[in-house]
């Protein structure tokens, strides 16, 4: 199986909480990181390998994602979702996956013309995990410094890209 490209848009807590966790998954690669100001910011050693892009259009044009992981302001998450599934790629979109029913709406029914899956981030989800994570930290006194490890498998075992579920 070839790795799932990735591209990272919004790189605040919660983008770059996902961006590290998708480089600890052996069957993904994260090709791009999209956000306002990136030019002049300092990332991970973990994402050296990503472009950078501020422009999200240019991003999805030049990155060629098989998957979008969009973590930007609520008010852009149900365009950017359309926007990349149109562009063939399938989506993980963080709370909330749109701001007006008719706009969730919008994003489902591109998601059933272009065939391609979407995601939507769950906080129970997140805080069964970071607990889960939290009471590991206790049980071997090391500090592993991602709330949201266990994202990536959610992410994998929900979206099912390739037929073959790993969880």
């Amino acid at each position: 199986m070839s790795r799932k490209r990735v591209l990272v848009v919004g790189l605040g807590n919660m983008g770059m909480s996902h961006a590290l966790a998708y480089t600890r998954i052996p069957e993904v690669e994260v090709v791009g990181v999209c956000a306002r100001g990136i030019a002049g910011r300092s990332l991970p050693q973990a994402l050296a390998g990503a472009e950078r892009y501020s422009d999200y259009a240019r991003a999805l044009a030049e990155s060629k994602p098989d998957i979008v992981s969009i973590n930007t302001l609520p008010d852009t998450h149900a365009a950017y979702a359309i926007e990349a599934m149109e562009a063939g790629a399938h989506v993980f979109v963080e709370k909330p996956l749109a701001e007006s029913v008719e706009s969730a709406e919008r994003v489902v029914a591109t998601a059933e013309r272009t065939g391609r899956k979407h995601e939507h981030g769950l906080a129970e989800v997140l805080q069964l995990d970071h607990q889960q994570h939290h009471d590991d930290e206790k049980h071997d006194g090391r500090f592993r410094g991602d709330r949201v490890l266990a994202l990536g498998a959610v992410f994998r075992a929900t979206l099912d890209l390739d037929g073959v579920t790993r969880g």
